[in-house]
C-alpha cells in the first residue's frame, strides 16, 4: 500500500476512525466500467509512464467515485501522478496532491514549515518526483 510505503498508515487510519476518510470497500458494477473507462485515458495520457492501464485501476476508481457518488460531497481528490491529474482536470474535477494537502495544514497552522520541508523531503527520498523547488516553495509559503 502505497501509505504505508511513505510511513502513513497510522495518521490514515486516524483519519478513517475519526470519520475524514471514506472507505469504499466495493465498487458497483457502472463504478468498474467507468474506472476501466478512465485508466485507459489515463495509461494513454502523454504524461504516464506505464501504458497498462490496470496499473493505473486505483486512481481511476478514485475518479469514478468521485463522478459517481455525488452524495459523498467530496471537494477535491488527491491525485499525485501527472497523467492521472490531467484525466481528472479534464473530467472537470477539482484536484490536489500531497504537496497540496500539506499546504492546505500549513495555512490552517496545523503543521509547521520544517515539518512541511521535512515530510516533502521524506517523499522525495522515498521516489516521489518532487523537485527541490517545489519543496522550498511549498514549505516557505504556507509553513507557519
Amino acid at each position: 500500500m502505497e501509505f504505508d510505503k511513505h510511513g502513513w498508515i497510522d495518521d490514515i487510519r486516524r483519519l478513517i476512525d475519526n470519520g475524514l476518510v471514506i472507505v469504499v470497500r466495493q465498487l458497483t458494477e457502472r463504478e468498474k466500467e467507468q474506472a476501466k473507462w478512465v485508466a485507459k485515458r489515463i495509461a494513454a495520457n502523454p504524461a504516464s509512464s506505464d501504458p497498462d492501464w490496470r496499473n493505473h485501476l486505483p486512481e481511476a476508481e478514485a475518479i469514478a467515485l468521485m463522478q459517481q457518488r455525488a452524495h459523498l460531497m467530496v471537494d477535491q481528490i488527491l491525485l499525485d501522478e501527472k497523467a492521472a491529474r490531467n484525466v481528472a482536470q479534464d473530467l472537470g474535477l477539482c484536484i490536489t496532491g500531497y504537496p497540496g494537502v500539506l499546504g492546505r495544514a500549513g495555512l490552517d497552522r496545523l503543521v509547521t514549515q520544517d515539518e512541511i520541508h521535512r515530510l516533502l523531503k521524506t517523499c522525495q527520498q522515498q521516489g516521489t518526483h518532487y523537485s527541490d523547488k517545489l519543496i522550498e516553495t511549498v514549505a516557505q509559503t504556507y509553513g507557519r
